[in-house]
């Protein structure tokens, strides 16, 4: 639905917290535009959110939105997904299938975490973000759509594009205009203001110490480990006030604690072998394997309490060792 300019700002764009404030204030502008934007941050801090208060704040907000996830969707599936496929262009290819690109036309199109593209993709991208035309799977009939393009990513995509790991033109075309979304423990006043509107919904009191306890938490998921924590924290409520709640042992991406003294239980799934120590990188390691590797040292490799510090799920993570050669 086309947001009202005189109802105020959808909530995607307010911040308290002054560099985030600045961050969006910038996104405002650019969303009434059509250039292409690049959505930066970590899990959880709001991306999908803030593309689509981009949408409904653009001159296309009365068309559609078209989010695609590139990390959830098999690589031998991605292209079909993006593009489209006719009928016997692959064995289960049994109908003509419009890809959300088609599906997108006349309004946005969001391409979230857009680094996990594969390579071999990113030229037949390349050419439909900057003259709106592919050809879906099977066939040669070019087709030509009207999109704006908006994607995400929680990776470092200059340091990819330095690796060779991500097309330097497919990059600059994408990034006309970029928003960096601050993580949710540089942002205290939004956090502190979250935590108003939480209990004011819910008509609910947070003991002293808990409100500074949750205050304190470094949010390693940011708003989406947040989420999680308003779901349960009723549950622990006596007569309309929490005194306490058990949050999850969490630290800011890139930092390590100490190995555990208790051996980490056997789990369903192979883990890394416990360290003792601080991982130690190359100076030319990626940022994002320096994460993954500090994250599995810090959880003495126990891959799901590692993914949950990331603010990812355990497919991610598995899907990024692999990539980094870290499994």
């Amino acid at each position: 639905m086309k947001m009202n300019r005189g109802e105020g700002l959808p909530d995607a764009f307010r911040s308290a917290d002054p560099e985030c404030h600045h961050q969006m204030v910038f996104a405002r502008r650019a969303a009434g535009s059509d250039i292409r934007m690049l959505l930066l941050g970590e899990s959880g801090t709001g991306k999908t959110r803030l593309a689509r208060g981009i949408h409904e704040w653009s001159p296309r907000a009365a068309g559609p939105f078209v989010e695609v996830n590139c990390a959830a969707i098999p690589d031998e599936l991605l292209e079909s997904e993006l593009f489209g496929h006719v009928r016997g262009a692959f064995s289960g290819a049994v109908n003509d299938r419009e890809g959300r690109f088609e599906s997108a036309h006349g309004g946005t199109l969001f391409l979230d975490e857009i680094g996990e593209l594969p390579l071999r993709l990113q030229a037949k991208l390349l050419r439909a973000v900057q003259d709106g035309q592919f050809e879906r799977v099977g066939e040669n009939t070019t087709r030509q759509v009207d999109v704006r393009i908006l994607s995400a990513s929680n990776q470092d995509l200059q340091a990819r594009v330095d690796a060779g790991q991500f097309r330097a033109d497919l990059f600059y075309r994408l990034a006309v205009a970029t928003v960096e979304l601050p993580p949710l423990r540089t942002r205290p006043r939004d956090l502190a203001a979250t935590l108003d509107r939480f209990v004011e919904e819910h008509a609910l009191q947070l003991a002293p110490a808990l409100r500074r306890k949750l205050e304190a938490h470094p949010w390693p998921g940011n708003f989406r480990e947040l989420e999680n924590v308003f779901a349960c924290l009723q549950l622990h409520a006596v007569n309309g006030r929490v005194e306490d709640f058990p949050l999850p042992e969490g630290r800011p991406p890139g930092t390590v604690s100490p190995p555990a003294e208790a051996a980490t239980p056997a789990t369903a799934f192979p883990e890394v072998p416990p360290t003792d120590a601080a991982p130690q990188v190359s100076p030319r390691e990626s940022e994002e394997a320096r994460r993954l590797r500090q994250a599995l040292a810090a959880h003495n490799g126990n891959r799901s309490r590692a993914a949950r510090s990331l603010g990812i799920d355990r497919t991610t993570l598995w899907r990024k060792l692999h990539r980094y050669n870290l499994a």
